[in-house]
C-alpha cells in the first residue's frame, strides 16, 4: 500500500509508525477529531508534522482550524505537502441557519458552522473557492502555492496529475 489515510485518528504514536512502515503517506482532515498535540503524550498530530514523507489535507474554513494553526502546519509541512479540501456537506458560505437531514441524522447550520446533535462539527459549508481565498490572505501564501495546494497536490495524491491542464 503506497497511499494511506487515517481520518479522525486517536491512535498511539507506535501505531502511526507501523502505518508508515506499511505505506502510510497521507493524513485526511488533519488535526480534526484527532488526539490533540500534547507535550507529554505524542500522537497523530506531531507524527504528521514531523514526517516529511507524509502529506495531509486541511479544511481551511476558519472553523475546523484556526488561521494561526493553519500557519503552524504550513510552516512545518509547506505548501508542497498540504492539500486543501472543503468537507462541504451542504449549502455554501452564505448559509446562516438551516436544519438538514442525512438519513436519520440532522445537521444544523448556524452562522456558517455545521454541527450534529451532539454539538460536534459535522462537515462544513465552505466552498473550495472560499478556502482558496482564505489561504490567499496577505499573511499566508502566494497564488502559486495555493494553486498547488488546491489542484496539483490532490491530483498527485490521486495519481492523476498528468490530466491537469490550464488553458488561457
Amino acid at each position: 500500500m503506497d497511499r494511506f489515510n487515517r481520518p479522525h485518528a486517536r491512535n498511539l504514536r507506535t501505531s502511526w509508525d507501523q502505518a508508515r512502515n506499511a505505506g502510510a503517506r497521507h493524513m485526511t482532515h488533519f488535526m480534526n477529531a484527532m488526539t490533540p498535540l500534547h507535550h507529554r503524550a505524542p500522537g497523530p498530530v506531531d507524527w504528521g508534522l514531523m514526517n516529511d514523507g507524509v502529506t495531509c489535507d486541511l479544511i481551511a474554513d476558519g472553523i475546523h482550524l484556526d488561521p494561526a494553526i493553519l500557519k503552524l502546519i504550513l510552516r512545518n509541512k509547506t505548501s508542497q505537502r498540504v492539500s486543501l479540501i472543503s468537507d462541504a456537506s451542504c449549502g455554501g458560505p452564505d448559509l446562516l441557519m438551516v436544519n438538514i437531514r442525512f438519513g436519520a441524522k440532522t445537521i444544523v447550520v448556524r452562522n456558517g458552522r455545521t454541527q450534529n446533535s451532539n454539538g460536534n462539527i459535522a462537515g462544513s459549508v465552505i466552498t473550495m473557492l472560499n478556502a482558496v481565498r482564505l489561504m490567499l490572505s496577505p499573511w499566508l501564501l502566494s497564488e502559486s502555492e495555493v494553486a498547488q495546494m488546491s489542484s496539483l497536490n490532490p491530483a498527485r495524491l490521486l495519481r492523476i496529475e498528468s490530466r491537469l491542464r490550464i488553458d488561457c
